[in-house]
């Protein structure tokens, strides 16, 4: 709870770890349910220690604009930036951005995350076409694909656009899994949409900027970043 204008929240943790001190600074708390919902403040400082249903205070860098209960939920984040690592190709992975140099571990450097960077291949890319982590080869990245969504195990057939639909060997997917576009479906409908012949919406992966120069598989390509 907090009321307009404090510079702290008394929050009841809800887990049995306890924290770190200033664990979550220069992260986020923002207010998920009740009153205060859709307010988020930048956290600069907490105490350590404690555990689950323990209360803390937690310092934040602009006053409370709308009084918080204590019916009201709110959730404690780190920044992106908090202890990065090497991306190991989970298309969900938050994506901080490129390296420009290697780092040892432990390190602070510099993140860039627009511009053009020099970045890992793997696959082959194209000139003006997007770009994705790729999930074959740590820290590189690969052409942006699309996947469709299905049921864990689901099989059926898959029908390919064309001048005509047609059948292909049945397949069996996980519950997300890359799907390729081989052939343009039906004109005037957009090549990159498969809901024509699919039956299921398509979800883009993560952009994270796109070509400018590729090369081949295993070397680097110029990219230019997207991701602020």
């Amino acid at each position: 709870a907090a009321p307009a204008g404090a510079s702290s929240i008394i929050v009841t943790l809800d887990r049995g770890d306890p924290m770190s001190l200033d664990e979550y600074k220069h992260g986020y708390i923002y207010v998920n349910d009740a009153a205060g919902e859709g307010y988020m403040y930048d956290v600069v400082g907490h105490p350590g220690g404690g555990g689950e249903d323990t209360t803390k205070k937690i310092d934040i860098k602009d006053p409370v604009v709308v009084a918080l209960t204590t019916s009201s939920q709110a959730t404690l984040t780190k920044n992106i930036y908090d202890g990065v690592n090497r991306p190991y190709g989970d298309p969900w992975d938050i994506i901080a951005g490129v390296a420009p140099v290697s780092i040892p571990a432990e390190h602070y450097f510099w993140c860039q995350v627009q511009g053009p960077a020099v970045v890992l291949q793997e696959g082959g890319l194209f000139a003006g076409r997007g770009v994705m982590l790729s999930q074959r080869k740590s820290g590189a990245v690969e052409v942006l694909k699309q996947v469709i969504p299905v049921l864990s195990g689901s099989a059926g057939r898959e029908l390919r656009g064309g001048a005509s639909p047609k059948e292909v060997p049945t397949y069996t997917q996980k519950a997300v899994e890359i799907r390729h576009i081989t052939d343009y479906p039906f004109d005037p409908v957009d090549p990159e949409v498969l809901t024509k012949f699919s039956g299921q919406a398509t979800i883009p992966e993560r952009v994270l900027g796109y070509c400018i120069n590729p090369r081949v598989g295993t070397e680097h390509a110029l990219i230019y970043l997207t991701l602020s």
